[in-house]
């Protein structure tokens, strides 16, 4: 695994908002322009969380003929806009999405960002 010294795992709560908490946190983003001390990675999580599309309960009921009935609850929007590309495109985040077929190209390309000082999720 490629880690930067300089910044501290942070488990979070959903991978959608705890990745980009973390790199928000290290990185010294503060909502308030005004407070110098800034919030914590929970803080800014919970913050991307709402921003992400909040809390969502959802259920599905399905009867189709020679099926048994079936009911499926969500407890997390999975929908379009919500998520890690809302949270990217409603705070202006750049992303740059980079792919390979290669496990070894793709850990080179990681190592290198890294080595150059890059926030990688």
């Amino acid at each position: 695994m490629v880690e930067r010294p300089d910044t501290a795992a942070y488990g979070g709560h959903a991978p959608h908002t705890a990745s980009i908490a973390t790199v928000l946190h290290h990185a010294g983003w503060h909502p308030i322009p005004d407070d110098p001390a800034g919030p914590t990675v929970d803080a800014l999580e919970a913050l991307l969380y709402g921003i992400a599309g909040g809390a969502v309960f959802g259920a599905f009921f399905f009867h189709y003929e020679g099926h048994d009935p079936q009911v499926n609850l969500i407890t997390r929007n999975t929908f379009h806009e919500y998520g890690w590309d809302a949270v990217c495109s409603r705070l202006g985040i750049a992303q740059d999405v980079i792919r390979s077929t290669s496990a070894a190209k793709a850990e080179a390309k990681l190592r290198d960002l890294v080595e150059d000082g890059a926030s990688v999720i």
